[in-house]
């Protein structure tokens, strides 16, 4: 028992002594794989390579000034590389770093190389569409001698589908939308009113404010209807509506739709242009931000 606790004492100690003081922790976002390439192997970047580069920050708040916006802003297909600097400006293994952990969005990376001189976490599989569009991720980054970095950067979810009550399925509905063939007629042209559509689809994440939407949606058309025994008013389902939808970042929507006649009466009903007024031109409107 004795010669086991001596063992392990020399153990801790050899470790100790041989250990290199880690001066800088760097952690990455590279935003091309070429770039990524050079960086592991320590190659000296271009001018051109600098632009798929850059080195995250410890301060949260650095990322909302509008100059560091989009060098700051990942999306899932970009990664993250770890690298620890010694006292002699070297890139070190990460055995000779001492790691402790490295967490992103509250996810440990646990399959690491502790031979290699550089992590490289894929945002694909660390963070997927889990975030939410424009929220800022912190990679926490921390070695067993107590040097601890926190980085930051703000995650555009390129592609989500929607999530009306938290479905995983894209539904939504698409409200305030009216269909036209924009003829003429004697008493003008002809709008009808769609009040709420059935719709599935994702949306294209541009920025963190503005996204396009791209759907397949039902509408129905209701039409007012009295009944001739009492004055109770009723309404008529007269037919409904299948087609695309693309939705402006919630300000506006168009389409184009395809009505099918639910009546006993021959109608030729033609394709529709549909546009849309968005929920956040109503926002707007309330003074909401």
């Amino acid at each position: 028992m004795k010669n086991a606790i001596t063992y392990f004492a020399l153990l801790i100690l050899s470790s100790t002594l041989f250990s290199q003081n880690v001066k800088e922790i760097k952690v990455s976002l590279v935003k091309r794989d070429k770039v990524l390439e050079k960086l592991a192997l320590e190659e000296t970047l271009d001018k051109e390579d600098s632009i798929y580069f850059t080195e995250l920050q410890n301060n949260e708040d650095y990322i909302e000034f509008s100059r560091n916006i989009f060098d700051h802003s990942a999306v899932s297909s970009h990664d993250i590389l770890i690298q620890f600097i010694d006292e002699n400006n070297q890139t070190m293994t990460i055995s000779s770093a001492n790691l402790s952990s490295i967490k992103i969005y509250g996810k440990s990376k646990t399959d690491i190389d502790i031979t290699s001189k550089y992590v490289i976490i894929d945002l694909k599989e660390y963070l997927g569409d889990t975030p939410k569009n424009g929220e800022h991720i912190s990679i926490e980054v921390s070695t067993n001698s107590g040097k601890k970095v926190t980085k930051w950067f703000r995650y555009i979810n390129g592609w989500q589908g929607y999530n009306f009550l938290d479905n995983k399925f894209g539904l939504w509905f698409p409200t305030n939308m009216y269909s036209t063939s924009f003829e003429r007629s004697d008493n003008g042209v002809r709008f009808t009113a769609m009040p709420i559509g059935l719709a599935i689809g994702g949306k294209y994440n541009i920025s963190q404010k503005f996204y396009l939407g791209f759907s397949g949606t039902v509408n129905y058309t209701l039409s007012a209807a009295k009944n001739s025994n009492d004055e109770a008013e009723s309404y008529l389902l007269q037919d409904f509506s299948i087609g695309p939808l693309i939705d402006l970042g919630g300000f506006a929507y168009l389409g184009y739709t395809f009505p099918v006649n639910l009546t006993n009466q021959e109608k030729q009903l033609k394709p529709q242009f549909v546009i849309g007024v968005g929920f956040k031109i109503n926002e707007l409107l309330i003074g909401k931000d």
